[in-house]
């Protein structure tokens, strides 16, 4: 199959190409920088006339819309790239599948279900008013509704991922994961900032972009998965520790400190309708993980 992957060359696309590759696929992508890889397209999805010649010139069977500016103190420092990649972005795309005819993967966020506290199914949001905590939860939400309304008025194909708490492979900045950030901190002996009382399930992105992948053999549109991690929770604190503990850092590195205003306390993530239709499974083990994330970043020649 031919399929397309908008965000390329993010953490999430490129691990996806090359997992999508790897079963023999036909893909291309498009991204913000100029490169010298293969099979590449420069071009902002929220650009319809860049978007447009790219999409008309691959004719894919399915796009893959990882493009999106990521996480809440991103989308509040740079609120412009945010409405224009999440929202104007995926208007784009769903615009030329009327055009070109291909199933879109439309990536969502744990970040959906807002305050919601208790355990988080794909329904949710269908029964309960949802509070979204930040702009970029709020472009999600209203990704989702772009999709739905899409496929009422135009019978757009489109499936629904919502991720939760990805990790691995992410070449550091301010405004990553806070196991990237976590690990970079205490790899450069840097203060970690842990806001306590907050709980997570986490997953390697290996696991993920398998799950991922699968999607295009079984897609059945109007589907929303989530895919994360339903076996294991872990505080915040617990997370922070273990990471300087495998890095050999000093605990006094650790500043505790109170729950984050504006961020969901704890996330219980259901994958029952994922591991039923994709096969989602978890083979990377947390501790696992962590030490992958560390080995990548230590590998990182600016580190």
């Amino acid at each position: 199959m031919k399929i397309f992957i908008t965000g390329i060359c993010g953490v999430v696309g490129s691990e996806l190409a090359r997992e999508l590759r790897s079963r023999g696929h036909l893909v291309t992508g498009c991204d913000l920088e100029h490169t010298h890889l293969a099979d590449y397209y420069r071009c902002d999805v929220a650009d319809y006339r860049q978007l447009r010649l790219v999409l008309e010139s691959v004719k894919p069977d399915y796009v893959y819309n990882a493009a999106a500016e990521f996480g809440r103190r991103n989308g509040e420092e740079y609120y412009e790239q945010l409405f224009r990649t999440n929202m104007i972005g995926t208007k784009n795309l769903i615009t030329l599948a009327r055009e070109f005819d291909y199933g879109i993967v439309q990536f969502s966020s744990s970040e959906v279900y807002g305050d919601y506290d208790g355990v988080m199914t794909e329904d949710v949001p269908e029964r309960v008013v949802i509070r979204p905590l930040n702009d970029y939860a709020g472009t999600k939400i209203f990704n989702e509704w772009q999709m739905v309304n899409g496929h009422a008025m135009f019978g757009i194909r489109y499936v629904t991922v919502r991720l939760f708490n990805l990790y691995g492979n992410e070449p550091y900045s301010p405004y990553r994961s806070a196991i990237c950030r976590f690990c970079y901190d205490a790899l450069t002996g840097r203060r970690i900032t842990v806001h306590q009382g907050h709980q997570r399930s986490f997953i390697y992105i290996a696991d993920a972009v398998h799950t991922l992948a699968n999607i295009v053999d079984t897609f059945q549109c109007g589907e929303v998965y989530n895919i994360g991690n339903s076996r294991e929770m872990f505080r915040i604190e617990e997370v922070a520790e273990l990471i300087v503990r495998k890095a050999g850092a000093s605990p006094a590195l650790l500043d505790i400190r109170e729950a984050e205003p504006l961020t969901t306390r704890i996330k219980v993530c259901d994958t029952t309708a994922a591991e039923r239709a994709l096969g989602h499974r978890i083979t990377v083990g947390f501790e696992e993980g962590i030490e992958r994330t560390l080995a990548f970043l230590r590998a990182e020649h600016w580190l």
